[in-house]
């Protein structure tokens, strides 16, 4: 399985001219290994700080006497 580095790109303008609509969504997202995510947050006015969530990862035990890492999934 191959993975890619990706980018996170974030642009910063000034507003002017009015008030944006509120954002309604989420303020927390987890991070996926394999699916992106877009919060829609364009043209948008945000109350609270957005927050991402690191991948879920585990170290546990292998039967050859080693430790495998785990990236995402469940528990």
């Amino acid at each position: 399985m191959a993975y890619t580095n990706r980018e996170i790109v974030v642009k910063v303008g000034k507003v002017t001219g009015g008030q944006l609509p509120p954002y309604a969504g989420e303020y927390t997202a987890v991070s996926d290994v394999y699916d992106d995510k877009v919060l829609p947050t364009a043209n948008r006015s945000m109350l609270h700080d957005l927050t991402i969530l690191k991948i879920p990862q585990r170290e546990v035990t292998n039967p050859h006497g080693g430790t495998t890492f785990i990236i995402g999934g469940n528990d």
